[in-house]
Parts: structure tokens; C-alpha cells; sequence
């Protein structure tokens, strides 16, 4: 998603900003950080999806940290960039909220801390990765041909979303092309009949 995000707001003629694109896809998938703990302590499935990096504080705290940092001692706009980093941070909770989930309790901390309840959909579009929660396990349990078909099904989803974006931001390029040619042919126009017109002698 981050990669999609920044797709969708980067200008053709804008220049290319690898650590835009590089923040926005961490920051897509840094809720994921909170099965590091259950690591250290030997079960990584323990809070994996269930604690607070999947909620809505988390993904303002985040985003303002990540606003401020970016836009410090710049031009850049606060508030665009914020909103941008939160939609990257938020959208990977969406997109766990309509996740299979295997594992108690059902969902996550979305609306956290306005809410301590879990949020689950009950109408699924991906499907769970397989992992083993013991910590000397976890890593190679990753390498199973299931999770090799999650990757795939993620792609038939998202790939055409991205095609979706890169065609209406074609389709937008060039209405705003049609438009400035109609534009300054209008003027040329005005401008020839102005040169055409009889002057009046005096």
C-alpha cells in the first residue's frame, strides 16, 4: 500500500523521491513490529496482530513523528504529509481487518485507545500466513508453499488497483494536456482576430 500511495500523489513531472517511497512502505508495514516481543520471549504469534501498533493511537503517533521529522527545516506541508503517513500506517489495519485471523483473541486493537475492543471482519478477502509462533521456528516456518500462494493472491488483488491508479492518472494527464491546448488556441484564436480587426482612423 505505501508503494501505491505514493503512486498515486507523485506528479509525472515531479521528481522521482526514493525516501518518500521508502517511508511510506515502512510505514505500511511497521504495525507488524509488535511480533518482535513474542520473539524475544520465545512465542512470536504471542501479540502478533493483537497489540497496540495495530490501532488508530499508534498510527497518529506514528504519522506525527514521521510528519514532523520529514517536513522539519522544510517547505513541505505538516498536515499533507501527516495525512499521507497515516494513510499508509492505517490502510495496513484495514487491510488485517478483512485478513483471515487464526488466532485468539479474533482481530486487532483497531480504534485503540478510544476502544479496548478487537475488530474483525466477518467477511474475509486474504487469506492467514502460515507461521509457527516458537521463536527458533518462526523464520523457516515462513517458507511454505501456502504462504507462497498468500503472495499470489495478494498480487491478483492489488496489481490491479495499481493499473487502476496508473490509468486514471493517465486519463487526468491528458484532459489537463486537452484542456491547455484548447486554452491557447482559444488565445491564438483572439489574438488573429484582434490583428484582423479594421483599426478606426482618427
Amino acid at each position: 500500500m505505501g508503494y501505491a500511495i505514493y503512486d498515486s500523489i507523485r506528479k509525472d513531472d515531479a521528481r522521482f523521491s526514493w525516501r518518500l517511497l521508502l517511508l511510506l512502505v515502512i510505514l505500511a508495514n511497521l504495525p507488524d513490529v509488535d511480533f518482535l516481543p513474542g520473539l524475544l520471549v520465545g512465542n512470536a504469534n504471542q501479540w502478533h496482530h493483537h497489540y497496540y501498533s495495530h490501532s488508530l493511537g499508534a498510527a497518529i503517533v506514528v504519522s506525527v513523528l514521521a510528519a514532523f521529522s520529514y517536513t522539519r527545516g522544510t517547505d513541505r506541508k505538516f498536515a499533507l504529509y501527516f495525512g499521507l503517513f497515516f494513510g499508509a500506517y492505517f490502510s495496513h489495519l484495514v487491510l488485517d481487518y478483512i485478513t483471515t485471523d487464526l488466532s485468539e483473541p479474533l482481530g486487532l486493537p483497531m480504534f485503540w485507545p478510544l476502544t479496548t475492543e478487537y475488530f474483525y471482519s466477518p467477511i474475509t478477502i486474504f487469506m492467514a500466513v502460515h507461521k509457527i509462533g516458537a521463536s527458533d521456528q518462526f523464520f523457516k516456518s515462513l517458507l511454505v508453499m501456502h504462504n507462497l500462494w498468500v503472495l499470489l493472491w495478494e498480487a491478483v488483488v492489488f496489481v490491479p488497483i495499481l493499473t487502476i491508479i496508473k490509468i486514471a492518472k493517465l486519463r487526468a494527464k491528458r484532459m489537463a494536456q486537452r484542456a491547455e491546448h484548447i486554452t491557447q488556441s482559444g488565445a491564438s484564436s483572439v489574438g488573429l482576430l484582434r490583428q484582423k480587426a479594421p483599426r478606426s482612423d482618427s
